[in-house]
């Protein structure tokens, strides 16, 4: 799958990511309020997708975070989790 972003200054597209198997992509409109699109994604060949909702990806996502605190191992989370309310 590849990834795109539109070029303001050329309005073109540029290739910003190439997604192998097991990659993802929407974890930023999950994250946050804004609903909008930060890339647009196209299939380069056959793909199978599985999608979350934002309700259920938070409840993953702070279960994870809290399982990870719990094991004492805060220094591995990213900076940018501190910004998820």
């Amino acid at each position: 799958m590849i990834c795109t972003k539109m070029n303001d200054d050329k309005g073109s597209f540029e290739k910003v990511a190439h997604l192998q198997s097991g990659g993802y992509f929407g974890e930023i409109a999950l994250m946050t309020a804004s609903r909008v699109r930060q890339a647009t994604v196209t299939a380069s060949g056959p793909t199978e997708c599985l999608w979350l909702d934002r309700k259920t990806f938070r409840r993953l996502l702070t279960k994870t975070l809290e399982e990870k605190l719990v094991n004492g191992m805060s220094s591995e989370l990213p900076p940018s989790i501190s910004t998820i309310g």
